[in-house]
């Protein structure tokens, strides 16, 4: 369907760490607890974060080591409910809720709909808890394993559900309410959203950070805000280890890990960066590895491209399962370290019953061998029907947004030229009015990003607006155009624009009237598409010219499509999923996404068969649609499934 909006006249591992030999106990060497000689704070505090930072990590590394496969599947297995029970729940209630109050877009209307609706606040406030709860259970439970394990008896499943459940009964007391905030805010925005499936798609959407780093003050804003978060996860590190191991509350936990990670703010991070880029580099590895066997086929025997491709991306899937979980395992491992080296002034520790750990065997690695082949045998299977069903030729429109900006000031006649220069398909533009009617080309609705000046839009003049220069972080230069320059130009060019209606707070009851008439008096009116936020100026478009192809815009979707008199939605990336695409298709709209910045993610969303990609990186994004184009085999629909499935950290 892309090639239509392109072509169409515009009109309608295990880890082994040796651990260092103490004093005989009540256990043999192999069983000594890991926890056994924690050292006093002083001691720990002598070593430095350098010398702090390689204790932790071998801590981590001999706790991986200790719980072996049994740890990694507690891990693996809390994970794999979560994302097939869970996560399927929180989204079934999420879309209940919305659906009580008939709303299928999140916009102010739509969330001021949700709110005056008593079923869907219920909904929403139900799919909130089921979302803590099931992040706090697995991480409980994962910590609750590694506690065993460093207490030398190996994963004892009864113990591990008796301590698990006398941990949570503190999750329900209001007291612990504040981990709510570090499941959601600070954990996944410092970057430890992937120690849970409920966890990692926690994020600022894109198109908000796109905005804010556009401008100088905004990016060292962005950037604090980052170290902020940062900060605020190093300090509160400690939180699970103290929730699970002391009779403290989540407010609690939170207060003493602050205490606690004093002057280890450092080691702690370092840790962190040691263990992400230590499972990066074996992800990347192994993905260039599973790589092979395909391209190989492609070039010798094609027809069994699309098997080697499923069996290859499930060895790669399995790894990076393995691999996350074992991040995972060695992090909190690490963190129970931390804690036991800070005993002497942590609150106290519940004890626990050190049991003796049954020594491995080899039929319990013949064991694990075969739950590999199973596992892999498993996704294989699924996986082959599904490279096989994604685009492997896609026709998507790239459009640049705002015009190509690497060439001059956003929405300017600078960035047009530049944009039709490099031969860009077509520009996103906006249009708004000012304040005595007339139309220029702007994005934002006040002029402190792009001229430093405390002015709204709706406060000017066409004449006061259009005289007005902006700029951009580079330093480039260039005037606000009138909408009438703007398309004049773009027709000269024979460049083909998608306008989108802005609202300024200053526009008349008949703006789209006025639009209408005056880009009929240009005469190119019915040489661009058009899209809007607002779904009222949407409606009265497509009512006033039916034939127009016009896109409504959403900012924050959900898995249906709305009743919608538009041709296409604009759907903002993160929230863009298969299932709304289909709903989309199923209604007979268009797909088009903004504003995909992420080149993974482009590659991901064409794959998905989206009808337009909106993007400040055009030219990148259409040498990857034409790469796709060309492609004859399954080892560059392999690749992109690798990133898109594997590399997800």
């Amino acid at each position: 369907m892309g090639r239509r909006y392109r072509e169409q006249s515009w009109t309608p591992v295990h880890i082994l760490v040796r651990v260092r030999e103490r004093t005989p106990g009540p256990h043999p060497p192999e069983a000594t607890p890991l926890n056994a000689t924690a050292p006093a704070r002083t001691e720990f505090g002598r070593q430095g974060f350098i010398g702090q930072a390689r204790r932790l990590l071998l801590a981590g590394f001999a706790t991986l080591g200790a719980g072996g496969a049994a740890l990694l599947a507690v891990y693996a297995g809390s994970q794999l409910l979560v994302a097939l029970l869970v996560a399927p729940l929180v989204g079934w209630v999420f879309q209940e809720a919305i659906a009580a109050a008939g709303v299928t877009v999140l916009s102010a209307d739509g969330i001021a709909a949700l709110l005056g609706t008593p079923l869907s606040l219920w909904g929403i406030l139900a799919t909130l808890a089921i979302a803590w709860l099931g992040i706090a259970l697995q991480v409980i439970v994962i910590t609750v394993a590694v506690r065993q394990v460093r207490a030398g008896s190996g994963v004892a499943p009864a113990a591990l559900l008796t301590e698990t459940l006398s941990t949570l009964r503190r999750l329900f007391r209001l007291s612990s309410l504040p981990l709510f905030f570090y499941f959601f805010v600070f954990a996944p925005l410092a970057g430890g959203g992937f120690l849970s499936a409920l966890s990692q798609g926690v994020a600022i959407p894109s198109f908000i950070t796109d905005e804010i780093v556009k401008s100088p003050a905004g990016l060292a804003g962005y950037a604090a805000f980052v170290l902020a978060m940062v900060f605020l996860a190093t300090r509160f590190a400690l939180t699970i280890p103290l929730f699970t191991a002391a009779e403290v509350t989540g407010a609690g936990a939170m207060r003493w890990s602050w205490r606690l990670t004093r002057g280890r703010r450092a080691s702690v991070w370092a840790l962190a960066t040691l263990v992400a880029v230590s499972g990066l580099a074996i992800l990347l590895a192994t993905s260039a590895i599973v790589l092979a066997p395909t391209a190989i086929a492609d070039a010798v025997w094609p027809p069994a491209s699309p098997v080697v491709a499923g069996i290859s991306l499930a060895i790669a899937e399995l790894v990076g399962i393995v691999v996350v979980s074992a991040m995972g395992v060695v992090v909190i491992g690490a963190m129970c370290e931390l804690l036991d080296s800070a005993r002497l002034e942590a609150p106290p520790l519940r004890p626990y019953v050190e049991r003796r750990a049954r020594p491995r065997r080899r039929g319990a690695q013949l064991g694990v061998a075969a739950a590999a082949v199973v596992v892999v045998a498993a996704l294989s299977a699924v996986n082959v029907p599904v490279l096989q069903a994604v685009d492997r030729a896609p026709s998507a429109f790239v459009l640049a947004h705002r015009g190509f900006t690497p060439g001059g000031v956003e929405n300017t006649i600078s960035s047009l030229d530049a944009a039709h220069a490099v031969g860009i398909e077509a520009i996103e533009m906006d249009v708004m009015q000012t304040k005595d009617g007339g139309f220029i080309v702007m994005h934002d609705s006040t002029l402190g990003r792009l001229a430093d000046m405390d002015v709204a839009v709706k406060d000017l003049t066409f004449d006061e607006a259009t005289a007005i220069e902006v700029h951009d972080i580079k330093g480039r230069t260039d005037r606000i155009p009138s909408l009438e320059e703007y398309v004049t130009r773009a027709d000269e060019l024979g460049q083909k624009l998608l306008v989108e209606i802005k609202l300024s707070g200053a526009e008349t009851p008949d703006h789209v009237e006025r639009l209408v008439a005056e880009l009929e008096h240009l005469g190119v009116l019915g040489d661009h598409l058009y899209h809007s936020l607002d779904p009222a100026s949407v409606e009265t478009l497509k009512r006033l010219r039916p034939t127009l192809t016009v896109g409504l815009t959403i900012a924050f979707a959900t898995a249906r499509a709305p009743q919608t008199s538009a041709d296409f939605i604009v759907v903002e990336s993160a929230t863009l999923s298969p299932e709304l695409i289909a709903d989309a298709r199923t209604q007979g709209l268009g797909v088009f996404t903004w504003t995909v910045n992420k080149l993974d993610v482009a590659r991901a969303q064409l794959r998905d068969g989206v009808d337009g990609i909106i993007t400040d990186h055009p030219l990148e994004v259409m040498a990857d649609r034409d790469r796709m184009e060309a492609e004859t085999g399954f080892a560059g629909v392999l690749r992109d499934a690798i990133e898109r499935f594997v590399l997800v950290f």
